[in-house]
């Protein structure tokens, strides 16, 4: 069974600014892809719990921060970031 996966609206800009921004956009598109097919399949699987109830993800370049609702089967992408001097770009 998956999950449903939504993205923030803060999140959807961030990446969005960070595509448009980007040398290498294909890297960036297929990161945000495996993240969201990631976190469809096993969200609870993959990543490192961090503070309180979030979960963190690195898929480079990228790196979010989610929170899981099992009960639910609801995943919540809350922030996505560029890993800083990532020099495999």
């Amino acid at each position: 069974m998956t999950f449903t996966v939504t993205w923030k609206p803060s999140a959807v800009e961030a990446l969005a600014t960070l595509w448009l921004d980007s040398d290498c956009r294909e890297k960036v598109s297929t990161a945000a892809d495996e993240i969201d097919r990631l976190l469809r399949e096993r969200p609870l699987g993959v990543g490192e719990p961090s503070l309180l109830s979030s979960r963190i993800l690195v898929c480079l370049p990228l790196f979010v921060v989610y929170d899981v609702e099992p009960d639910d089967r609801r995943v919540t992408v809350l922030m996505v970031t560029m890993i800083p001097g990532d020099d495999r770009l």
